[in-house]
């Protein structure tokens, strides 16, 4: 018998167009991509320029002053995708010069440059070497039917972009695949690549320039790391030489506290102790208490014991739901409501969580409570807990049974219908059966590219949507093609609920039965939802 031929894998070249699409869902993380490869590279300065946006020619530059690639790096390292340099380098704690760790190890983070645009420009030098240049025309590349077919010319010339001893890496990239950049694109850009600034100098300083012109207004309110470090409530300084321990202490209210709460400053100089005496901070914890807001006070009372026996949760007030009716000083009864929910233990019912205001910080409340099922509350019965009998016998049963055994009887909306039918799930008309026909033509030989699609579909539909859906990769997504986040209310008081999405690009006389559904169910994390996006209809089953 003879014995076996071995062969090897043959890449396509549309491999490339994968792992900026695929791995690197949005432009935005693209960018973001390139400016952790400038601080793995040492940069100090990186300028981010997204110039002519709304034009028809808009074009995204990345410039670091970084240590740059020699033609033999580009060449062994930058041209193979999936190199492990960097993951090597991070394994054996191996820091750069200014004692960095790299962020990136995969070796895909430059191929980010084809999710952002087809024609690549990159310029780039090393130390006592000549400026080596590469243009990449991304349709051309895909052109080529295998990978190893796609063909790069490497230019080494004398410097022209990095002059003298100057060193690192200009990317330019034209023919941008998304022109559209919203104000919370550019914001959330902005938050991303500044995020890896500190607000400390030291010889590893990187620093970001962030330019868009014309519209550099749009981010120009969000304070920089700097700013935050000036505007902190709480500041310490201290300095040991090997004799004398010296300290300041300053503490400075935000301004809608400065009233109510004095600041303090204490320092060493002033022969004052950092610790005060126990008797003292008594008595500072009891003045603190006479600034506590008198709501602050009652969330804290009414949680406390909510938690507790039965004799507890008979001190706990009833609180009943109002909401204006419209009509002059009207009032709608929504119901009665108590501490709480069944799914929530002590430590997630009642949350604080920080808020900005006038550019300061200050802790706020994020309270959950259960909406009992009573539909009328007597007033009878607040006249019985007035005279000291919360269970007398006007008392709704709901509320009986939660302060005697902790139970939560909840209000639920009974369900208006089961579920749709197939008939009421596709469209009836023939403009929208034809329309639902050519985009399961349009994407059926390529389900994966349907995601986005499905993803903007979600979009449109529900405009609650916060920013934009993140898509997965498409293989190994763990079981969710893309996920994002729900606005619930609205201003302050908005919650945002984490969801993932599932796209099914099916024949409309295919249904989505009970395995995809119970799939994308079973993806779903803690206090997340899913979306179904399909070109056919949800089986009766999958109810």
């Amino acid at each position: 018998m003879p014995d076996p031929e071995s062969y090897t894998f043959r890449p396509r070249a549309r491999m490339l167009q994968l792992l900026g699409d695929q791995l690197i869902r949005s432009p935005r993380l693209a960018v973001f991509e390139l400016v952790k490869n400038a601080y793995d590279a040492d940069s100090t300065e990186v300028e981010v320029s997204l110039e002519g946006l709304g034009t028809e020619n808009p074009t995204i530059t990345v410039t670091d002053n970084g240590e740059g690639m020699s033609l033999e790096i580009i060449r062994d390292i930058w041209l193979v995708p999936g190199h492990e340099h960097r993951k090597d380098q991070k394994n054996e704690n191996r820091r750069t010069r200014l004692g960095r760790l790299p962020m990136g190890d995969k070796g895909v983070g430059r191929f980010a440059v084809h999710r952002l645009g087809n024609i690549v420009e990159l310029t780039s030098r090393s130390k006592g070497e000549k400026e080596v240049f590469v243009r990449l025309d991304w349709p051309a590349i895909l052109q080529n039917k295998f990978l190893e077919d796609a063909m790069v010319a490497i230019d080494e010339r004398e410097p022209e972009v990095f002059l003298g001893d100057q060193t690192g890496t200009k990317i330019f990239i034209s023919d941008l695949r998304d022109t559209k950049w919203s104000r919370g694109d550019l914001r959330r850009l902005y938050r991303d690549i500044t995020s890896i600034c500190s607000p400390f100098d030291a010889p590893d300083e990187f620093d970001i320039k962030f330019k868009v012109p014309s519209r550099d207004h749009e981010f120009d309110d969000i304070p920089d790391a700097e700013a935050m470090k000036d505007r902190a409530i709480w500041k310490f300084n201290f300095g040991f030489d090997g004799k004398e321990f010296n300290w300041n202490y300053l503490f400075q209210p935000p301004p809608h506290l400065s009233k109510k709460v004095a600041g303090r400053e204490k320092s060493s100089s002033q022969n004052e102790r950092l610790l005060l005496p126990k008797k003292l901070l008594d008595e500072e914890a009891k003045t603190k208490d006479t600034v506590v807001a008198d709501e602050d006070l009652l969330l804290k009372y009414v949680f406390d014991h909510t938690h507790g026996d039965p004799a507890d949760r008979l001190k706990v007030p009833p609180i009943l739901i109002f909401a204006r009716s419209g009509t002059w000083r009207d009032m709608v009864f929504l119901g009665l409501a108590v501490p709480g929910a069944p799914n929530l233990d002590a430590i997630n019912d009642l949350v604080a969580v920080w808020k900005l205001r006038d550019g300061s910080r200050f802790q706020n409340y994020r309270a959950s409570l259960t909406i009992l099922d009573v539909p009328v509350v007597p007033p009878s019965w607040i006249d019985e807990i007035a005279s000291g009998n919360p269970l007398g016998p006007s008392c709704p049963e709901s509320w009986r049974d939660w302060a005697t055994s902790g139970v939560y009887r909840a209000l639920k909306a009974p369900r208006a219908i089961e579920h749709r039918s197939r008939e009421e799930q596709l469209p009836s008309d023939a403009r929208g059966i034809a329309f639902v026909e050519r985009i399961h033509a349009h994407f059926g030989e390529d389900p994966y590219r349907f995601e986005a699609c499905a993803a903007r579909i979600a979009e449109m539909m529900l405009p609650a949507i916060a920013g934009n859906i993140d898509l997965t990769r498409a293989v190994r997504d763990g079981g969710r093609d893309a996920t994002g986040k729900y606005r619930i209310g609205e201003g302050p008081s908005a919650v945002l609920v984490e969801f993932a999405l599932e796209a099914k690009c099916y024949a409309p006389g295919k249904s989505v039965g009970v395995k995809e559904l119970s799939r994308l169910i079973s993806r779903l994390r803690h206090r997340q939802f899913g979306i179904l996006v399909t070109t056919s209809f949800v089986g009766s089953q999958a109810y």
